[in-house]
């Protein structure tokens, strides 16, 4: 996996990515395109702060697989933040050794949710 842009990646044929999506403060407001265009989660758990799910890429070149993570706020009054941030890590399973990238969403109270489009296509 090589990351093009924040959200756009370029992925081997039949190349299994895992993301990883946790929030600095609960709850946890992530909801996902089911299933990603050109693809199935697979492996999915979720946490109170955390969610964790996989997709295998198409194995012929040119095609893609596009998602779309959906993050929203309750961050409730009186607290000593106003924003709720998201991290999202995605990594190979299928080529460990390729760097991990991280991307995240920052939603600040009262303007979520906000989305964010990622695009992986096969090279």
């Amino acid at each position: 996996m090589k990351a093009l842009s924040h959200n756009i990646f370029q992925v081997a044929d039949g190349e299994v990515i895992q993301l990883v999506t946790t929030i600095d403060n609960p709850p946890f407001l992530a909801a996902y395109t089911t299933p990603p265009h050109g693809s199935t989660w697979t492996e999915t758990k979720r946490t109170t702060t955390s969610d964790t799910r996989k997709f295998k890429c198409p194995a012929t070149s040119g095609q893609q697989v596009v998602f779309t993570v959906s993050c929203a706020e309750a961050i409730p009054a009186g607290a000593p933040y106003s924003t709720a941030v998201y991290a999202l890590k995605f990594t190979s399973v299928t080529n460990p050794g390729d760097p991990v990238v991280d991307s995240g969403v920052a939603v600040p109270q009262g303007l979520g949710p906000i989305n964010q489009t990622y695009t992986f296509v096969v090279q």
